[in-house]
């Protein structure tokens, strides 16, 4: 006697990079495309779910490694944001982590490396407080984002980059010094400057033009 229970598919929708089936039950399964197309199931069809999954299992990990390297001929990723675009189809936490595992142990997925690139990127328009924003958002660790900032941008590099971007901003405008560092603090705040460095820079473009002169108070800025 066949105890296994059965369900039946209610529902096989094709989305991106996935089939999202639901079942009769109420159990609701992401199927990762390329797992799909061997493991193709239809509305109506009577499967046992579990069983289902176990083969799923099977052929998760290389299905998922394929993608991970797929997905690295385009571009470079952190390993939090490969891992969240795997998770995203459908692959499991374990085979995520495994596959995240495998790529870190043959340097084709570094966290340091993307790191200093995304910084080399970013550091000419933002502040540090900014840089360290971005890369906590791309899931780089706290330990690796603080020693490549005291690296890659010290706070004398910080305030070059904030003079430089002060100066592009004021091209071309007929600011009075109130509304320069009014406006010009606002800006740099944006872009994730700290208080030292925004006031050093407003001071010093303003020192650079004799004409630029005011009684301004640095407090006003923020108000």
């Amino acid at each position: 006697m066949d105890n296994r229970m059965m369900d039946e598919v209610l529902e096989a929708r094709r989305l991106s990079g996935y089939t999202l089936l639901r079942f009769v039950s109420g159990q609701i399964l992401k199927v990762p495309s390329p797992l799909f197309k061997v493991l193709r199931l239809h509305v109506g069809d009577q499967v046992d779910v579990e069983a289902y999954r176990i083969k799923l299992a099977a052929l998760a990990p290389e299905a998922a490694m394929e993608r991970a390297a797929w997905l690295l001929k385009q571009r470079d990723y952190s390993s939090h944001v490969l891992g969240q675009k795997l998770s995203q189809v459908g692959y499991t936490e374990g085979v995520v982590q495994h596959v995240l595992a495998a790529l870190q142990s043959h340097r084709y997925l570094d966290d340091e490396r993307y790191a200093r690139q995304l910084l080399q990127r970013k550091k000419a328009g933002a502040g540090r407080r900014g840089l360290a924003q971005q890369l906590r958002q791309k899931g780089i660790p706290s330990s690796v984002a603080q020693q490549l900032l005291e690296e890659e941008h010290s706070p004398e590099n910080e305030l070059k980059t904030a003079i430089l971007l002060l100066k592009k901003h004021l091209r071309g405008k007929n600011w009075t010094p109130e509304e320069i560092r009014r406006k010009g603090a606002a800006m740099l705040a944006r872009r994730g400057f700290g208080w030292d460095s925004v006031r050093a820079a407003l001071d010093q473009v303003l020192d650079d033009d004799s004409s630029l002169e005011g009684d301004f108070s640095m407090g006003d800025a923020f108000e």
